[in-house]
Parts: C-alpha cells; structure tokens; sequence
C-alpha cells in the first residue's frame, strides 16, 4: 500500500443493507462521504431483532406463502412466513453443510439456521426475496463470526 498515494483526504460513504454507494456530499465538506454503521456494529442488519435466548428475529421484507403436504394423500396445508427465526450452528449443523453440493450450501446453512426441515426450506429459499436472503446469510454469518460473550 505504500506505492500508492494519499488521496487528498476523501471519505467515501457507503450505506448498508445492500444500498449502492452513495454519491451524496457532506453539506458541510463536499469531499465527506457519510457511512451509515449497523446498529451494533457487527454486521446484522437492521431490521434484525436479537432476542434474550441469543436467536436472532428476522423479518422478512417479502413475506413467503408455501403450499405443501405431506405424502401422496396428505391434506394440502398454506403456511405464511414472515420471518426466520435464526439460531446459533452446531457442529452437526457444520457437518450438514459441508456434506451439502456447493450450490446448495447456502440453503442448508440458513435451514439450519432457522431450524427448518431442509426439504421445505429448498421450496421456502426459492420463494424468498433475493435481499432476505443476503441478509439471513449475514446473520448465519454474524453466528460464525462471533462467539458467545462473557464476563460484563
């Protein structure tokens, strides 16, 4: 990095939650970006909720309706989900994941996650709005980047 020159003191701002680059200027310096920071620092969007058990509540900004049944001749049943619920990861829960192919590691990381039968989240995952799915991943990975906290 020492190759490169200094710019001439400019901050660029970048917006979270999978907002582009803002172009916008500081009124105050027209060469301040301003960065909006997650609300805890750590990576979870905003809109993520952390509950007292250590789960995170996910809502969903398109809710997901899934028709389904189960067997041949079982009852057709409706379920809406309008948000995940997230849990921390096993070690069995790593083990599903790396048996899992590379295209469907990402759904079998946020199905466990959530604690959802991997059959059913595969039809729930196709359903989901692109930007829900980015940030359930954040959360799954927000869990493998932090550990449990101690002390105060």
């Amino acid at each position: 990095m020492a190759d490169i020159a200094p710019a001439e003191d400019v901050i660029v701002e970048i917006e979270e939650e999978g907002a582009a680059v803002a172009a916008a200027s500081s009124p105050a310096d027209p060469d301040v970006v301003v960065i909006d920071e997650d609300d805890d620092g750590k990576g979870l969007p905003k809109h993520a909720v952390r509950r007292r058990d250590g789960t995170i509540e996910l809502p969903l900004s398109v809710p997901v309706t899934l028709r389904y049944r189960r067997g041949q001749d079982g009852p057709v049943r409706e379920e809406s989900l309008d948000r995940l619920v997230l849990h921390r990861l096993t070690g069995a829960d790593m083990r599903a994941i790396s048996a899992a192919s590379k295209d469907a590691q990402i759904t079998v990381m946020i199905a466990r996650c959530a604690r959802i039968n991997e059959a059913k989240f595969g039809a729930i995952f196709d359903k989901m709005d692109g930007a829900d799915v980015g940030f359930a991943a954040r959360v799954v990975e927000h869990f493998l980047s932090s550990g449990p906290r101690t002390g105060t």
